[in-house]
């Protein structure tokens, strides 16, 4: 199974591996699109919004998850299931929304939520 987990936060992370230690992890967009360009099979892509250590970022800027939404929507790679896990409420819900729009299937989880029995169970 391939899974690609994108977030600024060591501890985020590091609770993310501990649950699936194969997923492949990466901390900026720039790291992301790379390593999406580069499998086009990915089984689940996690993205969160806001990186580098800064909250509520504007979604225009070049170095947050929605840079990898645009790069998503424009060069359709292969993803069996978007979910985006980003704390700030409104950029989480426009990723969401344009992905769906380009055909993706997403779902919107905090990651207060991402360790849910469903969420989980999804991954198993």
């Amino acid at each position: 199974m391939n899974i690609l987990f994108l977030d600024d936060s060591l501890v985020r992370t590091k609770k993310f591996r501990s649950n699936w230690p194969f997923a492949i992890i990466v901390h900026t967009s720039d790291d992301a699109i790379s390593k999406l360009a580069s499998n086009t099979n990915w089984d689940y892509v996690f993205l969160d919004h806001d990186l580098g250590g800064e909250i509520y970022v504007d979604s225009s800027r070049e170095d947050c998850g929605m840079t990898v939404v645009r790069w998503i929507v424009e060069h359709k790679p292969q993803i069996g299931t978007i979910i985006v896990h980003s704390l700030n409420a409104p950029a989480r819900e426009s990723m969401v929304s344009d992905l769906r729009n380009a055909g993706f299937t997403t779902h919107s989880v905090p990651y207060t939520n991402l360790y849910d029995s469903d969420i989980i169970s999804i991954l198993e």
